[in-house]
């Protein structure tokens, strides 16, 4: 299962955190119907605070023109992000990523499935200067794993440096603090919460129907 590792960037500054949970189910069949569950979830960004069950952080998908669209993930998709601390003006008050690659695999011979998908802070469709508490260089990498009848659901934090290439001065220290209160463990708790709501039984994640 090294495979997803493939689209993990490489670490060269500033913090790296890696996050995983896992379950095992009772037979193949039930494992290859969850693992298609738990990549539904993933794909569903609109509803990842009803999966985190952290309702204070939203995650809002928008199309690469601004417009938010109620539909899974594709390439080239932003993330509008309404976190639980002050906003940033050039981000009309929110931070963003992009989806900048996505990876799918089958390996039946192995009897290996694999989802993947890397985001990195991204200027939002309407600005040109990052709006994100991380540099441009920072990413997080999602990924659902099923070998055999186990799935893995894991997060890879990579290069997280605060974002002080903005123009103002409120907003260097606005990201400073933000990355601070994400090395304290902010980060984590968001996405430990998000691999264990992946893998969680659907009584314990509630999302409405399409």
């Amino acid at each position: 299962m090294e495979n997803h590792k493939e689209i993990i960037p490489k670490q060269q500054k500033g913090i790296a955190t890696d996050i995983k949970e896992s379950i095992t189910l009772s037979g193949l069949e039930e494992a290859i119907q969850f693992y298609d569950v738990a990549v539904n979830r993933l794909k569903d960004v609109n509803h990842w605070h009803l999966v985190t069950q952290h309702l204070e952080t939203k995650f809002t998908l928008r199309d690469k023109n601004g417009i938010e669209v109620k539909r899974q993930v594709t390439l080239g998709d932003y993330f509008q992000i309404n976190i639980p601390f002050p906003g940033l003006d050039r981000g009309k008050g929110y931070d963003w990523v992009q989806v900048k690659e996505i990876k799918e695999e089958n390996n039946q011979q192995q009897d290996e499935q694999i989802f993947s998908m890397l985001v990195k802070p991204a200027h939002p469709p309407f600005d040109t200067e990052t709006a994100h508490f991380f540099d441009a260089e920072a990413s997080s990498t999602f990924s659902v794993l099923r070998k055999g009848t186990k799935i893995t659901a894991l997060v890879h934090g990579r290069n997280e440096t605060p974002n002080t290439f903005v123009h103002s001065l409120a907003g260097k220290i606005r990201n400073i603090l933000v990355a601070l209160a994400s090395f304290l463990g902010f980060s984590y708790f968001q996405w430990k919460s998000l691999v264990k709501g992946l893998l969680a039984d659907n009584e314990q994640v509630s999302i409405p129907h399409k």
